[in-house]
């Protein structure tokens, strides 16, 4: 059976390397806190980073994480 909502396709930053998902807390997970800084995002204020695949407990899930602009691939 198909997935009725589709993962978009990513943006520009696909390629950024992001930290280990099991490194990350939940509001990494969540896309309220950015994946590198740690610091609170605000919708307008966040750079969408792309959706992700990752293995959870032996099925497919998918994470979008989000991070501040200035702070995209690790700088903040």
């Amino acid at each position: 059976m198909a997935c009725a909502f589709p993962v978009p396709p990513p943006p520009d930053h696909a390629e950024v390397q992001l930290p280990p998902v099991e490194t990350m807390s939940e509001g990494q997970l969540r896309g309220t806190v950015g994946v590198f800084c740690g610091g609170a995002l605000t919708p307008g204020a966040s750079a969408d980073l792309g959706a992700r695949k990752v293995d959870a407990h032996g099925s497919t899930a998918y994470w979008f994480p989000r991070e501040h602009p200035h702070c995209v691939g690790g700088v903040s």
